[in-house]
């Protein structure tokens, strides 16, 4: 269960610092944002989420997933952000991994290991560009350090830090594969 929340903690905090610091260009870049087809809208509940933004896509074996950070009515602060993930395939869509406790996990419980690390790596690029390469690593070792000893961070997160060139810190090891979705 620990391994999990650092995937959350990881974004949650870069997330923060996003929104506190770039909420201007945030409002911006929302309303600029590609629009979701709407085969993938159909499988948001709207019950749930009074709105969303996309974080990041990306297609593998024929199936295209989505990254959504979504919020209930009333709530705009990112550490109240869910995670959402949905596919879409031949033309059906498919609610592949949600995650509204906060709890955080590895999206490759859920998806294939090549689009949790593509979805990883755009949240990252995206929180690169809203508040700098030197803050999101400054979050990276922070959430490191806080742990006092080896911690374990799911495969997709050391993945996409790596391919960035973020430093890794030594006390983070690659979490074992949870029996997720391997193609």
């Amino acid at each position: 269960m620990m391994k999990f929340k650092w995937s959350l903690r990881i974004a949650s905090a870069i997330a923060t610092c996003a929104i506190v610091l770039m909420t201007p260009q945030l409002a911006r870049s929302q309303s600029a944002q590609t629009p979701l087809p709407a085969v993938a809208r159909s499988c948001i509940n709207s019950t749930f989420v009074a709105r969303y933004s996309l974080i990041g896509t990306t297609q593998v074996a024929g199936e295209t997933f989505y990254l959504l950070e979504t919020f209930e009515q009333g709530e705009t602060a990112p550490e109240f952000a869910d995670t959402l993930v949905i596919s879409v395939a031949n033309q059906r869509c498919r609610e592949r991994y949600f995650d509204p406790s906060g709890e955080g996990g590895s999206l490759s419980s859920a998806i294939p290991q090549a689009a949790a690390r593509q979805l990883t790596l755009q949240a990252y690029q995206r929180e690169i560009a809203q508040v700098g390469r030197s803050h999101v690593q400054q979050t990276i070792d922070d959430l490191a350090a806080d742990a006092q000893g080896v911690v374990t961070w799911p495969d997709e997160e050391v993945w996409a830090i790596r391919q960035l060139g973020l430093r890794l810190p030594a006390n983070v090891r690659v979490a074992p594969q949870s029996g997720g979705v391997q193609r």
